[in-house]
């Protein structure tokens, strides 16, 4: 849209946080675009409709709040929500602008402590270390206009209703509107953003730097304020592309050191000017920037792909302890009826024009197959060989996740490829382009279950194992 406006106008509203014991004590300043000098007027409504009102002459306001009601994860507590209606004043007193933020009160920082196993990583809201539990996000349609505020709703809700307490935005993507942002402030999803530059090589150039950080600053002005978002990370795999994917590998050190400016340079300090209470990091996976073994299972996140791409049977998720796994997944055929909305009958065979159109994995369905060999009888039907791959991601997923929760304090997340789909088509996802559940959601409302019981095989040995990832002590019966 365009706006068109004389007097005062409000560019940009920054609110930073400090709490101390029974207090919180925001920092309110707005920048604002005009000649005439600004006053500063801060309505405040906590979460029970009570108003309070706080103005100055001039510069930053501060409020305190006491006994504040903290903002928690899903699974941790509720997600009390605070209104800031900020408005900008002439030296008349007449509003000239005004904007408003919701905000909830929270610390939440990256945890980088030295422990026994090298670095760990893990998200740390209001003093707590979290395991992080949740799934990669994707554009929600291939026509970005077709994504609708309540569509996006659901397909959250339906996260939150399977205990995710996180959402990654892939950097593949484009940045979640508003009440993409709104929804995850809501229902407790704390967002790992990416920012958006993915699988890529760019070259530095005058006019390139001005574009990024016009893009990242607009970005970072719109969001920064929402409880929901945890961390910024650069890129996806764009560090450990130059490190081991030949095509990137072969190309110029001028353009490798192009990567270290814009990552770990240029945007990391707009990051760091823009949005000071949240942590950056240059990209996923990474160890900490520099090339450093980007994919390291001592410190950083990791992607983990042996399992599909590799070909390793699911107990190969065993064998590994990352610190944080941010992508891992396994490909199914959408439910039934969405295969149905874009086949004839006669094009109901896995290896059929129409269905191979619809899988853009290489080998996808014969990687599917191979998995298929190594755990079930081949099914005999069309609709049972959509149902036994579901099975099979399900089984997947649920290997890795229930190994790395046995793991607490080692491996502290476990966010899967991926949650949905931008059309009806074969992947990773767990909710298809229609809105389905496959079985690996409902798998992941069990895996991920706040309290879970699970079972380790070593040769002739079970180790049995209960993870409790609530803030309150756990006690019941383990029936085997």
């Amino acid at each position: 849209g365009l706006e068109g406006y004389d007097g005062l106008r409000i560019e940009a509203v920054e609110i930073l946080q400090r709490h101390e014991a029974g207090r919180v004590t925001l920092t309110v300043n707005a920048k604002t675009h005009g000649d005439l000098p600004a006053a500063l007027r801060v309505t405040l409504t906590d979460p029970d409709g009570a108003k309070t009102t706080y103005a100055n002459g001039s510069g930053a306001l501060e409020i305190t709040i006491d006994q504040p009601r903290l903002w928690q994860p899903n699974g941790w507590g509720e997600h009390p929500l605070y209104t800031l209606a900020v408005a900008c004043l002439n030296g008349k007193g007449e509003v000239e602008d005004e904007t408003t933020r919701r905000i909830g009160l929270r610390t939440l920082v990256l945890s980088r402590d030295r422990d026994e196993f090298g670095e760990e990583f893990c998200l740390k809201v209001n003093g707590h270390k979290l395991f992080s539990m949740g799934a990669d996000y994707i554009p929600e349609d291939n026509l970005i206009g077709r994504a609708t505020p309540e569509r996006t709703r659901k397909l959250l809700a339906d996260c939150a209703a399977s205990h995710f307490n996180a959402i990654r935005v892939w950097g593949g993507g484009y940045y979640p509107e508003d009440w993409f942002l709104d929804a995850c402030d809501e229902l407790g999803l704390i967002v790992w953003q990416d920012l958006m530059f993915a699988c890529n090589i760019y070259k530095m150039t005058d006019a390139f730097e001005h574009n990024i950080v016009a893009e990242v600053r607009d970005n970072l002005l719109r969001i920064r304020h929402h409880a929901c978002i945890g961390l910024i990370s650069g890129n996806n795999e764009m560090e450990s592309g130059w490190c081991d994917w030949p095509a990137v590998v072969a190309h110029s050190p001028a353009l490798k050191a192009d990567y270290i400016k814009q990552f770990e340079y240029v945007l990391k300090k707009e990051c760091a000017e823009l949005a000071p209470q949240i942590d950056y990091w240059p990209s996923s996976p990474s160890s900490g920037g520099c090339f450093d073994d980007p994919n390291s299972y001592d410190r950083g996140d990791v992607h983990c792909w042996d399992v599909w791409h590799g070909l390793k049977p699911f107990e190969d998720y065993r064998r590994k302890y990352p610190r944080y796994c941010s992508e891992f997944g396994f490909e199914s055929f959408p439910n039934l009826k969405t295969v149905e909305s874009y086949t004839l009958p006669e094009d109901r065979n896995i290896f059929s024009r129409v269905m191979e159109s619809h899988q853009k994995c290489v080998g996808g369905n014969g990687k599917i197959l191979y998995y298929l060999s190594q755990n079930y009888q081949y099914p005999t039907t069309f609709p049972h060989l959509l149902y036994a791959s579901q099975l099979l991601q399900a089984e997947a997923m649920r290997a890795g996740v229930e190994h790395w929760r046995r793991y607490r304090g080692r491996c502290m997340g476990a966010i899967y490829w991926q949650l949905n789909d931008c059309w009806p088509v074969a992947s990773w996802a767990s909710i298809d382009s229609k809105g389905r559940w496959k079985l690996l959601q409902y798998a992941a409302a069990r895996f991920f279950a706040p309290v879970l019981a699970s079972c380790e095989r070593d040769g002739f040995r079970v180790r049995l194992n209960v993870a409790n990832d609530t803030l309150a002590p756990f006690r019941g019966m383990l029936s085997v």
